[in-house]
């Protein structure tokens, strides 16, 4: 009777324990309203995406930012020996080395590793448009940031795109060390001033005469006009720095050919 007594203090004991946990995964599974879904879900979104996601993000681009410093900095080393270099970490590795491949992919596929290669070429995307923008280093990850992050960079154009906003902002940089043309000075260009466009970029609309002289018939400061000029402006100035450095190119080819001729004589 003892046994079977105990028997059954044990099966209501942990009927009753059964029951317990019941009611407790019931409370853990309440079903939510959609309202209560909604805010709920919301809110986590917004702890991991101001916390979490922020901070994992802040690590990625500094560590972008270390690859970008490295590629626009001369350590002293000369191309020959960086390759060498590359490829023996490449080798002790296992990674498959490609001496075709941008050197920015290279570099970067050596700091991350054998991931996707979707990933090594967002990365080097990135780093390759900050290079065509001229990217300062220090501000390297903020630019990012405030470009929405790698993968709003990499889906803006190819890697040799440059927004028009980014040429004006280019020609702006460079505005105090480019030639002064001429000084336009006048008194009713003088009227056509207002104070809050002071030390900003402007547009005259101009024809130009037969004797060489212009003749202004208004400013223009639609900052996507202005902009767009200025586009047109570092697109030229480029165009006659390439045909510069081409000249002196065939010109330093010419003298080498020479030289060696005079050798061999």
């Amino acid at each position: 009777m003892e046994a079977m007594s105990l028997m059954a203090d044990v099966s209501v004991a942990n009927t009753a324990k059964s029951l317990a946990n019941d009611k407790s995964t019931t409370k853990q599974k309440k079903i939510l309203t959609t309202a209560e879904f909604l805010l709920q879900t919301e809110k986590q979104r917004l702890d991991w995406e101001n916390g979490v996601y922020v901070e994992a993000n802040k690590q990625l681009y500094a560590v972008l930012a270390r690859c970008y410093f490295f590629l626009m900095n001369d350590n002293g080393e000369g191309f020959k020996q960086q390759n060498a270099a590359l490829e023996a970490f490449y080798e002790k590795r296992g990674y498959a080395y490609a001496k075709k491949t941008p050197l920015a992919s290279r570099v970067v596929r050596a700091v991350f590793g054998n991931v996707d290669r979707r990933r090594i070429s967002t990365y080097s995307i990135v780093i390759r448009r900050a290079m065509a923008l001229q990217i300062e280093t220090k501000d390297f990850a903020e630019w990012i940031d405030t470009n929405g992050g790698v993968q709003e960079v990499r889906l803006g154009r190819s890697a040799t795109y440059v927004s028009k906003k980014d040429k004006a902002l280019s020609v702006a940089k460079r505005w105090k060390n480019m030639q002064t043309l001429a000084i336009a000075s006048d008194d009713r260009l003088r009227m056509q001033r207002v104070r809050d466009n002071d030390n900003k970029h402007c547009l005259l609309v101009a024809q130009q005469n037969k004797d060489g002289t212009y003749a202004i018939k208004g400013v223009v400061h639609t900052k996507g006009i202005v902009e767009q000029a200025m586009a047109t402006l570092l697109s030229s100035m480029n165009a006659e720095e390439r045909s510069v450095a081409k000249a002196k190119q065939q010109v330093d080819s010419e003298a080498a050919n020479d030289a060696e001729v005079k050798v061999a004589a």
